[in-house]
């Protein structure tokens, strides 16, 4: 016979198991840590990218700053597929970004592909780490970098 598995979640977003807590939850590529908790992991708040477009005539500037992942990258790919009508002249200011994951350069892949063919895009204010991560994976001589 089959014993009930009893997995409930706790008021700090712990799963416990038959009773035991297994840690904090894992959402993505993040750690989500319960409430008041300060493990230096990841929290749900960090797990957020603003963006700011600024648009003149044919030019449209996105200030981008938190993480861009996972998570936040599908929010990145719908502002930009709904905003690029008519743009000649694209810049991705990246001076608040902290972090660029894969998912995060599908995305810049797939809008320099499309500023390709109506203008040019050009990526300013690059921090250390994620031109680190332009560097290695290549991107550093695809994108334009100011």
């Amino acid at each position: 016979m089959r014993k009930k598995d009893s997995k409930k979640k706790t008021t700090t977003g712990q799963t416990k198991n038959n009773g035991i807590e297994t840690g904090p939850l894992f959402r993505g590529s993040v750690w989500l840590n319960g409430p008041g908790e300060d493990s230096g992991r990841i929290t749900e708040e960090d797990v957020t990218v603003k963006i700011e477009k600024k648009a003149e005539g044919n030019k449209l500037t996105v200030a981008l700053e938190g993480r861009l992942d996972t998570t936040t990258a599908p929010e990145l790919d719908a502002v930009l597929k709904d905003s690029l009508g008519g743009v000649e002249d694209l810049t991705m200011d990246f001076e608040g970004l902290e972090y660029i994951s894969s998912a995060g350069l599908r995305v810049l892949l797939a809008t320099q592909k499309v500023m390709n063919k109506q203008g040019k895009m050009k990526v300013i204010h690059v921090n250390e780490v994620v031109m680190d991560v332009f560097d290695v994976t290549g991107f550093a001589d695809i994108l334009t970098i100011e």
